[in-house]
């Protein structure tokens, strides 16, 4: 993802990636610190300041660069749901100051867009019927939530931009299968509250993973360095995946009765149990990764 963009490029797509994401003016203050800390981890001897689109884009050279900046950039807008009309308007003027061509910029939003809205229930294919068993027991929960949580510790391990699109998507329709065992169907925008009531950020988790990519690209030079950074990218993203699965289950099984700060506390103590799951199945998630097809990526994240 990042082999070819030098450290500069880096800040400068991670600066790009989080003025996107604030674009619609939703990041509160606990989003905006974690991003803080993020850009630590994307460029660490970098500035703070310098936060100008036309200043960061200035930074950037290279073709795989700009890719880079422009799919981030979309994930970030895309992270909370399908993409406003501000939004829209700031990834084309975007588009058009990395020099993007046209085609090169529709199929980025398409597959964000594809991603987005993919069907909470499972589909045995794309735009294909929904398979059978689709409501779970109660009694599978456990397993189905830890499954998830491997899927999306794959995600998290993988270099690509669109793998760290999926992971949101993916706890939206481990949310709602868990609703469904429990004889409730909620809506995207309900499971999407969900999240946020926990804590679980949708534009900070993302920039998280894109903020631990760069990372690795910037350890890249030493091979241990860059293996460590892509096993946190995984750590991340399994602990975070368990503890919305975790949580969600607590909530349904309690009517909906738990109160927005036990939500909160709830998560984070979910969250350290996930951390320390994560070593137990790190050989999993590892295959897991090395087998998933990044031009299948939709067809797999449909059909979970």
């Amino acid at each position: 993802m990042t082999s070819g963009v030098s450290p500069a490029e880096r800040f400068a797509v991670f600066r790009i990636a989080r003025r996107a994401a604030d674009v619609d003016g939703r990041l509160d203050e606990r989003d905006r610190q974690l991003l803080a800390r993020f850009a630590a981890a994307a460029a660490p001897s970098a500035p703070e300041g310098g936060r100008d689109l036309a200043a960061a884009v200035a930074e950037i050279a290279s073709p795989e660069a700009r890719r880079l900046a422009y799919e981030s950039a979309v994930g970030a807008c895309s992270a909370d749901g399908l993409r406003g009309e501000d939004e829209t308007r700031f990834l084309a003027r975007l588009g058009a100051m990395l020099g993007l061509a046209q085609p090169e910029v529709a199929s980025v939003a398409v597959t964000a867009d594809a991603l987005a809205t993919a069907p909470l229930l499972a589909l045995s294919s794309p735009g294909g019927p929904a398979v059978a068993d689709a409501v779970p027991r109660i009694g599978d929960l456990e397993g189905i939530v830890l499954k998830a949580a491997i899927v999306n510790g794959a995600l998290g391990r993988r270099p690509d931009s669109f793998s760290a699109m999926a992971i949101i998507p993916l706890q939206l329709k481990l949310v709602y299968r868990i609703g469904r065992a429990h004889g409730v169907e909620p809506s995207r925008a309900e499971a999407r509250e969900l999240l946020v009531a926990m804590g679980a950020g949708l534009a900070a988790q993302y920039l998280e993973q894109i903020a631990r990519r760069l990372s690795a690209g910037r350890q890249v030079a030493s091979r241990e360095g860059g293996a460590a950074a892509a096993d946190e990218g995984a750590l991340f993203a399994f602990a975070r995946t368990y503890a919305v699965g975790e949580v969600a289950r607590e909530h349904y099984a309690a009517g909906h009765g738990m109160a927005p700060r036990p939500l909160v506390e709830a998560y984070v103590e979910a969250l350290g149990c996930g951390q320390q799951l994560y070593s137990s199945h790190a050989a999993q998630i590892e295959a897991q990764a090395r087998a998933l097809d990044a031009h299948r990526l939709l067809q797999f994240v449909r059909s979970q």
